[in-house]
């Protein structure tokens, strides 16, 4: 891995990053919940 100049910045895309991946698991959670239970999205 290499060090960016601008730890901060890098620092920010990360937490971007995971926010996104995040989002997207919660999604497909509920979703699968939502499946499970009977509903249809």
């Amino acid at each position: 891995m290499v060090l960016s100049q601008k730890p901060a910045q890098s620092m920010k895309k990360l937490r971007l990053s995971s926010k996104k991946t995040a989002k997207r698991s919660f999604v497909n959670y509920t979703k699968m919940l939502y499946r499970t239970k009977g509903y249809d999205m």
